[in-house]
């Protein structure tokens, strides 16, 4: 959103990085009330990334990793990264691609390992040259952290 709302709650045009960071603390602070607040750096930790399978897929190669998301916690998700990619070693465009709420595939419906048909968005930008990460939500499909635990009031 590109506006920040006056006194009579009328939206007004951003005009300066001053504007934006108002914006987006208000965004933060609106994401907190509903979520519980972001953890402190007590929850920093190495990202410890581990390839769990590696699929080739024609012009791209599909990897399930896990990485550390926090002490004690790892994240599954797909990466894929194109061959061309691979094979130039320097930076290129990503793209983080988020799952529908679908509890029992999670991620593997947007990589195209589901029967659902038009959302394998993931494997489809791989195959233009993107890399795509399409992590695991919390609570779905094989990622069952304990949130307790973990002290979040919210998954």
């Amino acid at each position: 959103m590109n506006q920040l709302t006056d006194t009579n709650g009328d939206f007004i045009p951003l005009t300066s990085a001053a504007d934006w960071e108002q914006r987006k603390a208000a965004i933060l602070r609106a994401m907190q009330a509903v979520m519980g607040p972001l953890p402190g750096t007590e929850k920093k930790c190495p990202l410890d990334m581990k390839i769990e399978e590696e699929i080739d897929c024609g012009s791209y190669v599909r990897q399930l990793i896990r990485y550390s998301t926090e002490p004690d916690s790892r994240t599954p998700a797909y990466l894929c990264i194109p061959k061309k990619t691979l094979l130039q070693q320097q930076p290129t465009r990503a793209i983080l691609c988020l799952h529908p709420t679908d509890k029992q595939a999670g991620p593997k419906v947007v990589v195209g390992l589901t029967e659902k048909k038009n959302r394998s968005y993931a494997a489809e930008l791989a195959e233009r040259g993107f890399v795509t990460l399409a992590p695991a939500y919390p609570l779905m499909a094989n990622y069952q952290p304990d949130l307790k635990k973990l002290h979040y009031e919210s998954g």
